[in-house]
């Protein structure tokens, strides 16, 4: 899922993402920043994020709606 555009210059990139924890554990996430702009990160983070499941947050043992959580994410280019 590394964007073609920064693989092929061997551009590393930097997204942060903001996300609701949804009820089935997934998350809907936008793109907040992404660093070097233009290169795709940001979409390549949404499809990173679409993949993962996470515990939704709880208060007093119950899940916790409507709260929203920044994340960083963070591409290297792998040399082989």
């Amino acid at each position: 899922m590394y964007p073609v555009k920064a693989q092929n210059r061997g551009l590393p990139g930097r997204v942060e993402m903001l996300c609701d924890i949804r009820p089935d554990q997934s998350l809907a996430c936008t793109v907040a920043s992404e660093d070097p702009p233009g290169f795709d990160f940001g979409p390549a983070a949404v499809k990173v994020f679409s993949l993962i499941r996470v515990a939704p947050l709880t208060r007093d043992g119950r899940p916790v709606t409507g709260r929203q959580v920044k994340v960083g994410f963070r591409f290297q280019v792998q040399n082989h």
